[in-house]
């Protein structure tokens, strides 16, 4: 099982009939930056062995921001538009 911070339990089925070394596990996203503590806990059983091989830490932008104003853009756009042909629609 994973726990990220303070998050929900995750159980991850890691089974496969051979070692995949290099596989990669999205654990967390949307984190706020600053330090994290990530908790692994192997389940017993035979088929409990487990093995880390590293930690890919990415910081990726949040684009929400970019993407609410590009949207607020085209529907002002689309506004003038329409205000424009109604204009033009009640001068003839």
């Amino acid at each position: 099982s994973v726990r990220v911070d303070d998050g929900p339990v995750r159980t991850l089925d890691l089974r496969a009939a051979q070692a995949e070394p290099g596989a990669r596990l999205p654990l967390a996203q949307g984190l706020a930056a600053g330090r994290h503590t990530v908790l692994i806990t192997a389940l017993s059983g035979p088929e409990a062995d487990v093995s880390v091989d590293g930690f890919i830490v990415r910081d990726t932008p949040n684009r929400a921001g970019w993407l609410a104003a590009g949207m607020l853009g085209a529907l002002a756009l689309v506004w003038l538009r329409a205000r424009r042909q109604t204009g033009a629609a009640e001068q003839q």
